[in-house]
């Protein structure tokens, strides 16, 4: 998979007994394994699920909203 600026990401297909399947990892060193799909929608839409979290904003979940339950609140 590819967008302006490069390559982000491969899919490849997967023949496992005789069923097939697909593998979703990024492109740049070290690889990441994004997952294992049955479906080639699925692989895509994981792969650039990926790439498009690489780009935004991480706060982590406790910074994301305020703390209502504090105990300490000035009266």
């Amino acid at each position: 998979m590819t967008a302006q600026t490069g390559a982000y990401g491969i899919v490849r297909l997967l023949t496992i007994g005789g069923e097939l399947g697909y593998r979703a990892t990024t492109y740049s060193e070290p690889r990441v394994l994004v997952g294992y799909f049955t479906t080639l929608r699925a692989a895509c839409e994981a792969a650039h699920g990926h790439y498009l979290r690489t780009h935004g904003p991480h706060p982590a979940p406790a910074n994301i909203y305020p703390d209502l339950n504090s105990t300490a609140r000035s009266q």
